[in-house]
């Protein structure tokens, strides 16, 4: 298999050009990807800790009085976030678990 040839010099300096200047883009573009993803990653665990600390704040209260219809309004209201799948409550004392899927 013959690479193409180049008649004259302004051709290949072009084609060096060009090369070199996708291989640029493609790695620049790449490396802007993983940063992106990487900050997404941190809100998302950033966001999963700060719900977790007000919902077991919450939880607790409605468990320790035993109240299922709030527990269940609560977890509700907590698919009101589209991030948000699902959710696993383990009542240990009392050997109860609530489990909810929002899809």
């Amino acid at each position: 298999m013959k690479i193409m040839k180049f008649s004259r010099i302004s051709s290949k300096i072009t084609f060096f050009i060009i090369v070199i200047s996708s291989m640029i883009f493609i790695i620049t573009s790449f490396f802007m990807y993983m940063n992106e993803m990487s900050k997404m990653e941190e809100k998302i665990a950033y966001k999963l800790v700060n719900i977790t600390d007000m919902y077991a704040i919450a939880f607790s209260d409605l468990l320790w009085n035993y109240d299922e219809k709030g527990i269940e309004v609560l977890m509700d209201s907590l698919f009101k976030d589209r991030e948000i799948v699902g959710m696993k409550i383990v009542d240990k004392s009392l050997d109860q678990t609530y489990q909810k899927k929002s899809r």
